[in-house]
Order: structure tokens, then sequence, then C-alpha cells
């Protein structure tokens, strides 16, 4: 039994007696078989396979992700999340991992904003920025 990411725990036919950690190999009886695979911050997978017939079971578990706009008046400012720059510039979407985050915009001539997010699983979360004028400095 392989998974994808690896040292996902996988159990047999709902019975936690039969189970491992990815990679792992266990046996089983002849016939028909389920495997449910889970990892902490990705989607269960789940298999049905027939014993001795497929012998390389592999399951691919989906990482767990929100996605994110970005809009910010005035639009082209960098985006930053968790203080590492992005390559988009606002207006952006992008997925995230499932999480708390604090994202900020930045542009030029503009004092910077930053916002704090919580991204859910397969939810759309939609942050708007109003930056305000950087004051010229005083001589």
């Amino acid at each position: 039994m392989r998974t994808s990411p690896p040292g996902a725990t996988v159990i047999f036919d709902r019975d936690s007696s039969r189970s491992c950690k990815s990679p792992c190999s266990i046996t089983l009886p002849p016939g028909r078989h389920t495997a449910a695979a889970t990892l902490d911050g990705h989607r269960a997978a789940l298999r049905i396979f027939e014993a001795p017939k497929e012998p390389d079971i592999f399951l691919y578990l989906a990482r767990m992700t929100g996605q994110v706009q970005v809009l910010s008046d005035p639009p082209g400012a960098a985006i930053l999340v968790d203080g590492r720059s992005r390559p988009e510039a606002t207006p952006a979407t992008f997925d995230l991992p499932i999480g708390r985050y604090t994202l900020a915009v930045v542009k030029e001539g503009y004092l910077e904003d930053q916002q704090e997010v919580e991204v859910r699983d397969s939810a759309f979360v939609r942050l708007n920025f109003r930056l305000a004028r950087r004051l010229p400095e005083m001589r």
C-alpha cells in the first residue's frame, strides 16, 4: 500500500486492527476489500479493490485548500502571505492550504495594509484592501 503523500494512516475494511502507515503491506484474505487513507491537512481517500488481483494499491490524498481572492484600490499591489511575496499582483485569486494567515498588500506611494484570514477546505474568501496614500515627507 502506497499513498501520496506518504505517512497516511490506512484502514482496511473499516477494521482498525487492519491498519498501517503508508508505505506498508498487510496480508488480506482473497476477495473484495476497502482501503481508507487519512492524513492531517488532506482529504480522505477511499478505494475498493480485489485481493490478490490488485497487489499494489495506490491512493492519492488531495491537500485541503481554500481559494482566496485579493482585491485592492488601487489595483496592482504586491501580495504578501505571512511576509512571503506572492507572484501575483492585485486583483488575484489563488489557492492556499487550510490554516490562518496574515495577508498584506503593498504598493509604492501607499501605506501597507494587512488582514488576518482563516482558510477553510473548499471555501472561497474575498479580501478587499483600500490603500491610503503615503504622505510626502516634510523637510
